[in-house]
């Protein structure tokens, strides 16, 4: 919404399947906000850029290098935006046991899917599981696992970190 359009418009405006999907992208910004605290604060102690490019981070795999449009939103979020008018896009998944964060399957590295989007208007986003003893001594967010719905309840509660 544009605080200084001479239309003052809200997504309400544009229909039920345009507040539909923005009452999902709303809910998706809230819950991952520790997430995103938890990012910010680990890349302020590093000095990793929050959003990086899969070849930061995989410099060794040549067809990290080749997804130009794809990166990691911290350190467990890869993102694949749909930037044009189509019903589907590759998604180069590296190195690690992925989670699609949309409809919670397992997915394994190293590999490029087509990822359908025809009838869900926004990007592929995964979430990396990551199994380790350090991880299972995280402390979690169980408030803002618990406000997350569907499959990124999961997620929230792998990737938290406080």
């Amino acid at each position: 919404m544009e605080v200084m359009s001479q239309m003052n418009l809200g997504p309400w405006d544009y229909g039920d399947e345009a507040l539909r999907i923005f009452r999902q992208y709303s809910v998706l910004h809230m819950s991952l906000f520790p997430y995103r605290y938890a990012a910010a604060q680990e890349s302020a102690r590093n000095g990793l850029p929050m959003m990086r490019a899969l070849v930061l981070m995989h410099q060794d795999d040549a067809e990290a290098r080749e997804a130009e449009t794809e990166y990691y939103f911290g350190p467990d979020l890869l993102v694949a935006p749909v930037l044009s008018a189509v019903t589907e896009r590759s998604v180069y998944l590296p190195e690690g046991n992925w989670i699609d964060y949309w409809t919670g399957a397992r997915l394994t590295g190293r590999r490029t899917l087509a990822a359908a989007r025809a009838y869900r208007p926004h990007s592929a986003l995964c979430a990396r599981r990551r199994h380790s003893a350090k991880n299972s001594r995280r402390r979690h967010d169980a408030g803002a696992a618990g406000r997350l719905q569907g499959p990124g309840r999961e997620i929230a509660r792998q990737s938290a970190r406080v």
